[in-house]
């Protein structure tokens, strides 16, 4: 009917300070002393942190589900890699409220200008982002679509299929394996949520398209908030 399951995984990339791309991991050590001693950063440094391993994990099985699965996983592939990319979005929707945070005290704005120039551009764009149309798709996808099972947008969207596919089947299933329980009404009426009544996709329009413009931004920002926090954090923590 449609989907939103196209795009790719995001690989965030970034030039090291020698010009050279980052080609494997790195690792540094900070101790909870040196957390402590940030006083007013320390929280915002931490709740940055979270929402980099929350949303990493979300990107990474987004990507295990766009592989090749075996029969039981591959009935729910579509549905699971929908599932995740709605909660990425909904993951940075809720990291961008740190952003603004950061904005809006003067002393953790110094912070952020302590920072190298592409860490500050970084920050800037994000800034740039808070409150536009952007900012609310991720925002709506957060509030009804990734947390919460909000009864207006049920509603509207079963009434919108039942009346185009009044006869349309769909599957009831339940077994002994998690991923036998499956109602595949319950993933057409969440597609339909977010393709019509969140990114508003015209009824005309081509929906792989539309969705498609519309979920390679919103990577485009998980991109920029990867570079600033991951890059803030770093500045930070490895201060002596």
């Amino acid at each position: 009917m449609f989907s939103i399951c196209s795009i790719p995984r995001i690989t965030p990339r970034r030039q090291s300070g020698r010009g050279q791309k980052v080609s494997k991991s790195t690792t540094t050590l900070v101790s909870f002393r040196k957390l402590a001693a940030l006083g007013e950063l320390a929280p915002v440094i931490l709740r940055l942190m979270m929402a980099c391993n929350d949303y990493s994990i979300a990107n990474d099985a987004f990507g295990a589900w766009s592989q090749e699965q075996d029969r039981i996983r591959k009935d729910r592939q579509s549905s699971a890699r929908t599932y995740f990319l709605r909660v990425q979005i909904a993951h940075v929707s809720e990291a961008l409220s740190i952003i603004g945070e950061i904005k809006r005290k003067p002393a953790l704005l110094a912070a952020v200008r302590q920072s190298d120039r592409r860490t500050q551009q970084s920050f800037d764009a994000l800034v740039a982002l808070l409150g536009g149309p952007h900012y609310t798709v991720m925002e709506t996808i957060r509030n009804k679509a990734a947390f919460h099972y909000v009864p207006d947008f049920a509603r509207a969207s079963l009434n919108d299929i039942a009346e185009r596919f009044p006869d349309q089947l769909t599957t009831v299933r339940m077994g002994r394996e998690a991923l036998d329980w499956f109602f595949e009404a319950a993933d057409l009426v969440m597609d339909r949520t977010v393709v019509r009544r969140i990114f508003k996709v015209p009824a005309k329009a081509n929906v792989r398209e539309e969705t498609d413009k519309i979920a390679l931004a919103l990577h485009g920002i998980a991109n920029t908030f990867g570079d600033f926090a991951g890059y803030f954090i770093k500045f930070h923590t490895g201060k002596s």
